[in-house]
């Protein structure tokens, strides 16, 4: 079994039509950035959805990939996200909305960028380079939310 090509099916399986690259501008831990990416995307829950964020576990969908070693390279992410349709009607405008609550914490990063995903499958295969077989590590899978498959 090749897990990177069945990570890939899975992830795919998803309607992704967001991609996101947040790098960070100074030198933090993997722990640091990790925690970064968590408040942010309850910023993000908590403006798209107030209390039934916590109530109800209701999220926006997302998957995060984590890329660096801190050292030779800068920690970055990389995000496949799902418009919410009903809150946004275009994804330049839900792009607009992820920058500006990443922003509203993290104002000095390097890259801040949100944008529609023009090719699912070269992007998937992006964000997943990093699988190998025996482990995952890359997925940041306690900040992620998937629903189940379309």
């Amino acid at each position: 079994m090749n897990v990177r090509i069945e990570v890939r099916g899975w992830v795919k399986a998803v309607d992704w039509d967001t991609e996101g690259t947040l790098t960070f501008s100074n030198d933090i831990s993997q722990q640091q950035a990790e925690q970064a990416l968590r408040r942010f995307w309850n910023r993000v829950d908590t403006a798209l959805y107030g209390n039934a964020a916590k109530r109800y576990g209701k999220r926006c969908e997302r998957l995060n990939v984590i890329e660096g070693d801190g050292i030779a390279s800068r920690y970055h992410f990389h995000i496949a996200a799902k418009r919410p349709s009903e809150r946004f009607a275009t994804i330049t405008a839900f792009a607009d909305f992820l920058r500006k609550q990443w922003l509203a914490d993290n104002p000095n990063n390097f890259v801040v960028s949100f944008a529609p995903i023009r090719d699912v499958e070269r992007y998937t295969n992006y964000i997943t380079k990093n699988i190998q077989r025996g482990h995952c590590d890359a997925l940041i899978l306690d900040s992620s939310h998937i629903s189940a498959a379309s």
